[in-house]
């Protein structure tokens, strides 16, 4: 596929154009197979080294919003950087992939490119990101603004402890006690203990 078709293919997942740009180049560049995939319940995007012959491989979600999108590839980029650069000799979110994420980035820290409630985000998210833009729960759930939500669910963190809901799979699970980061929830089925994101989006079960 020639850069021409790749730009107006990504073009239409993004909010600027010069992202479809940048990307096209990217892809190009480094010969990067991206698909985007069926919403996936654990994970927004996920990056592949080359193996068997085959090249590097970014995989994102279909129902990001576009700015989302824009973070995902970016976040996933970093990997295949750092893994040109050190192969498996790093550690996956290491310092070597902040420092490429933080370099690819940048340029595109500003109004022109995200809206101002974002962009506040992600400048504190970029003074150590994480393993994932998706366990910062404020930078998510400024993200969620822009889906669209028609589907009557609500931030866990908005229900009361021992509260019951629903996850998108069905399963049902009574909130407990905040860990430094999560919920321990009980799911009702089992009565084993998980670990649930507080900006995970579910259904409250009344009893």
């Amino acid at each position: 596929m020639k850069k021409d078709q790749i730009r107006n293919s990504i073009a239409k997942w993004v909010a600027e154009p010069e992202f479809a740009e940048v990307f096209a180049d990217w892809i190009v560049q480094h010969r990067i197979k991206v698909v985007v995939t069926r919403s996936r319940k654990t994970k927004r995007a996920t990056y592949m080294p080359p193996q068997r012959g085959h090249g590097h491989k970014i995989t994102l979600n279909n129902d990001l919003n576009p700015y989302g999108f824009v973070i995902s590839f970016i976040h996933e980029m970093a990997h295949l950087i750092t893994w040109a650069q050190h192969q498996n000799k790093v550690k996956p979110h290491g310092v070597e992939w902040k420092n490429n994420f933080k370099e690819l980035i940048s340029p595109f820290l500003h109004p022109r490119y995200f809206p101002e409630e974002i962009l506040l985000q992600l400048n504190q998210y970029m003074s150590n990101p994480a393993a994932s833009s998706c366990s910062d729960a404020n930078l998510i759930k400024v993200l969620d603004k822009y889906n669209q939500h028609e589907d009557g669910l609500e931030y866990l963190e908005n229900l009361p402890i021992n509260a019951v809901f629903a996850l998108k799979d069905g399963r049902v699970f009574k909130k407990g006690k905040k860990l430094r980061k999560y919920y321990q929830c009980e799911e009702h089925k089992t009565r084993n203990l998980y670990r649930v994101s507080p900006v995970a989006r579910v259904k409250k079960v009344e009893r």
